[in-house]
């Protein structure tokens, strides 16, 4: 080993809550909007776009609603 190189070492850890609403946000909503829009407009890149706005939108809405519960306490 080098004298002039550091030992540094870089730990990261994920908390299993943010595993989940991962999975819940970006798998289960986006399937579940991607699969009803389909359904409706029978057109692909429709519903592949929906997938994608649907999420996000889904995402700031949680954001902002959390933001306005804790505001109240």
């Amino acid at each position: 080993m080098d004298k002039g190189m550091p030992n540094d070492f870089i730990f990261l850890t994920i908390h299993g809550s943010a595993i989940k609403s991962f999975v819940m946000t970006d798998l289960l909503v986006g399937t579940i909007l991607y699969y009803v829009v389909r359904f409706m407009s029978h057109n692909e890149w429709i519903s592949i776009m929906s997938c994608f706005a649907g999420t996000e939108v889904y995402k700031r809405v949680m954001i902002a609603g959390k933001k306005k519960f804790n505001s109240r306490s």
